[in-house]
């Protein structure tokens, strides 16, 4: 097969980030670059299921193309499809910099559409960096008092640590191997045994992405970027990133499999993060904050998963990271609606919703039940696989701990939900008219939640290929 076909996806996007540069230096005109965008992310995604079975290697070995790499890729592009589709309005940025939000998404989703092909650590360095530098540049792009600046330096700052962990600990794997190739590393440690160095090796490479998963204790920047960044931004960063970091830890944690000692450092990771994220969010006030601590505690639950150090536990990570992509863009289709001028929501703000939308309360209350694991929409199944593949292993009091966790969790969501459905509002609602597009969207992702959830044996078979594909 052509190479150039088996990179259309990355460069359609690459050459759509440029042609979004160039523009910025012309007249501004938001419904152009809006159409444009979400023409481009409608590509993404046909090219991305054209290439879906497609087999190859690039630039050396250094980028390779297998099932692995391509179904990551269209996960990746349905989420920025429906990012895309989320930002028709940017009422809190300043008009001057629309095109150059285009832009800046854009360039992040490349780098993120890379990490999964990279099979190297220096390919694997600079796609992270492109994607990161991105993030850092449209965080603070929101109009406010000066928060979102302090949110976007807090950030980079602490991604910039991460990233430097993530290459101390490449340099320690390159220094027992002797290569930069992932599957060679891999293979050659297999071979020879994991040595102490070795352990503490993986685990600092695999920092970068812990942070991005929001895992305790790298999660410190997760509140104040979720609330201070705007909603489509918040979305960005909740979804995506969080994808394609279980994409890269699918390929760095089974080079320890077998190891008590990594099972260890796992288990202590998903306790703190269950414990820390579902008690935090209890108090939380601004729904977007509550989301960022929801966030780290669904790290926890996929940490589960990882635990196990088996296909099982590869096939259920798959699941769940690509239901909760979902699950967490139909939380932000509510929020963007509910707010039209940007502005970040209050719980209080939901008081009503069943009355203004009964369209938009129910998909918030699906996707908010899902989050939570409540049968039979695909949260509760994305849990039971990953406790399912950890009791497999014996690890039967971490997902009673889990299960524990769950049912805490259950109190926060439900005040969301109680606000939406049970609570009146002291001023007169007024009613939130859907456009059709809205409303099949609403439709199509209640759908999913539904279905994937009663039948979710489509999904776990593309997890069980790409617990195969790992190399």
């Amino acid at each position: 097969m052509n190479h150039w076909f088996l990179l259309s996806p990355e460069l359609l996007i690459a050459v759509s980030s440029f042609l979004f540069l160039y523009l910025s230096s012309h007249t501004k005109n938001g419904k152009r670059d809006f159409t444009l965008a979400l023409l481009v992310s409608l590509g993404a995604v046909v090219l991305s299921v054209m290439t879906l079975d497609s087999e190859g290697s690039l630039f050396s070995g250094t980028y390779k193309i297998n099932f692995f790499s391509q179904i990551f890729k269209l996960i990746l592009s349905l989420g920025l499809f429906l990012l895309v589709w989320l930002s028709r309005n940017l009422s809190d940025l300043d008009e001057r910099v629309g095109t150059e939000y285009f832009y800046f998404l854009f360039s992040a989703t490349l780098g993120f559409l890379l990490l999964p092909s990279c099979s190297e650590f220096i390919t694997l360095f600079v796609a992270l960096e492109l994607s990161s530098i991105a993030l850092y540049i449209l965080i603070p792009l929101r109009k406010g008092d000066g928060i979102d600046a302090e949110a976007g330096i807090k950030y980079l700052l602490m991604s910039a640590a991460a990233t430097a962990v993530f290459l101390y600990g490449a340099s320690l794997l390159y220094g027992m191997v002797k290569t930069t190739d992932l599957t060679v590393a891999a293979t050659l440690l297999s071979q020879g045994g994991l040595s102490p160095l070795a352990y503490v090796a993986l685990f600092l490479t695999s920092v970068a992405f812990f942070f991005k998963l929001a895992v305790v204790p790298f999660h410190f920047w997760a509140p104040d970027v979720y609330q201070s960044a705007n909603n489509q931004v918040t979305a960005l960063i909740a979804t995506l990133s969080k994808v394609v970091a279980v994409a890269i830890l699918l390929r760095f944690l089974p080079m320890g499999e077998g190891s008590a000692k990594l099972v260890f450092i796992l288990t202590l990771l998903a306790i703190f993060s269950l414990l820390i994220g579902n008690l935090a969010a209890i108090w939380q006030q601004d729904a977007k904050r509550l989301l960022a601590y929801s966030s780290v505690a669904q790290a926890g639950y996929l940490l589960i998963g990882f635990v196990a150090l088996s296909d099982e536990g590869y096939r259920a990570v798959f699941y769940y990271v690509s239901t909760y992509l979902f699950a967490t863009i139909a939380v932000f289709h509510v929020i963007t609606k509910l707010s039209q001028d940007g502005r970040n929501l209050k719980l209080n703000d939901f008081i009503g919703l069943s009355q203004r939308s009964p369209l938009l309360a129910l998909t918030l209350l699906l996707s908010l039940f899902s989050l939570a694991g409540i049968p039979p929409l695909v949260g509760f199944a994305a849990k039971w696989f990953v406790f399912t593949a950890a009791v497999e292993q014996g690890h039967v009091l971490l997902v009673l701990f889990a299960f524990i966790m769950s049912v805490v969790s259950l109190y926060y969501y439900l005040t969301l939900i109680k606000k939406a459905y049970v609570d009146k509002s002291d001023q007169p609602l007024t009613a939130l008219s859907l456009t059709w597009d809205e409303q099949l969207v609403s439709i199509g992702l209640i759908l999913f939640l539904v279905l994937f959830g009663i039948f979710p044996g489509w999904i776990l078979n593309l997890g069980d290929k790409v617990a195969r594909a790992i190399g």
